[in-house]
């Protein structure tokens, strides 16, 4: 089951190209051992939401060109 499962999460993400499904079908089945390991599905969900927000920052940022906050130990030079 969870090999299906896995592929079926890789198919999923075929609209980000032929090479994420494979990527993806990997993260499905880390996905499916922590399931298995924490018999729910609560902290895959937390981590996809996670994954997910931290994808669409960085993309915001790249199309909006939008830098990242400097902390207060980086001088401008």
């Amino acid at each position: 089951m969870a090999l299906i499962s896995s592929f079926l999460f890789g198919s999923g993400h075929i609209y980000l190209g032929v090479r994420q499904i494979r990527v993806s079908a990997i993260g499905g089945a880390a996905a499916a051992i922590i399931v298995l390991a924490a018999r729910s599905l609560l902290p895959v969900i937390i981590l996809h939401a996670a994954l997910d927000f931290h994808s669409f920052d960085l993309g915001y940022r790249a199309l909006r060109n939008v830098p990242a906050q400097r902390s207060d130990s980086e001088t401008p030079t």
